[in-house]
């Protein structure tokens, strides 16, 4: 008897042997084009678009904006302040971590693990907020415009240095919500 190819469609030699391996076959290229023409690119022909450096805006370019740190601050005190101080996310220390990765990887590692008593609780743009006040925090210059919470927007900044930052003296917020720096 001989084996049969199990990547042949129809394969064998009796008619009841190929009426199920052919429509498992048909059924298996229905699910491959109705899932390809899901993938963005591959309904139009073309391979999805691949972030590259030239491609990727740099968080120095200013991919926040003050006032979205500002609200970052906030939010960092309410959330945040209780289990973490601001000097632990400060420099090139912490920040040399994530120097060439986009703005998704350290949002997603925000997102599953803060705050700590309720991971993912916050809506994603306050997860974005916090993102941008730890950029301000590092010496990343704001922009004109607002650092989005989506997948899209964050997937598309890297991370990258010189990070400047003078040691003991991170920006803080006070209980009347200004930014001062602690002395």
């Amino acid at each position: 008897m001989a084996l049969r190819d199990p990547l042949r469609c129809g394969g064998g030699s009796a008619a009841r042997n190929r009426a199920l391996p052919r429509a498992l076959c048909l059924l298996a290229l229905g699910l491959g084009l109705s899932v390809g023409l899901t993938v963005p690119g591959l309904a139009r022909g073309r391979a999805p678009r691949v972030q590259t450096p030239e491609t990727m805006r740099s968080v120095r370019a200013g991919v926040y904006t003050t006032a979205q740190g500002e609200r970052g601050a906030r939010l960092y005190e309410a959330s945040c302040l209780n289990c973490h101080a601001a000097e632990q996310f400060v420099g090139p220390t912490y920040m040399n971590s994530w120097t060439d990765q986009t703005a998704q990887a350290l949002f997603d590692v925000l997102r599953e693990t803060m705050p700590q008593d309720n991971p993912g609780s916050l809506r994603r743009q306050q997860y974005a907020d916090l993102l941008a006040y730890l950029f301000a925090l590092n010496g990343m210059p704001a922009g004109d415009t607002e650092l989005k919470g989506t997948d899209s927007a964050l997937k598309n900044v890297r991370i990258e240095g010189p990070y400047r930052h003078t040691p003991g003296h991170a920006p803080v917020v006070n209980s009347r919500d200004e930014t001062r720096r602690r002395p």
